[in-house]
């Protein structure tokens, strides 16, 4: 399964997990994958501030 996908089903511990992997490791190849994580785990705030 792509990284991609794996952040709409991971975890948010999953996702902060693999996050700070992904900035430990500075790859710019990741980008769209860090993009992927980072909008994963802010729906979920926007949502429980309404």
């Amino acid at each position: 399964m792509p990284r991609e996908r794996a952040a709409t089903t991971a975890s948010d511990d999953e996702c902060i997990e693999r996050l700070a992997l992904l900035i430990e490791h500075q790859d710019q190849n990741k980008l769209h994958e860090i993009v992927a994580l980072i909008a994963r785990l802010t729906a979920p705030m926007q949502i429980e501030s309404y």
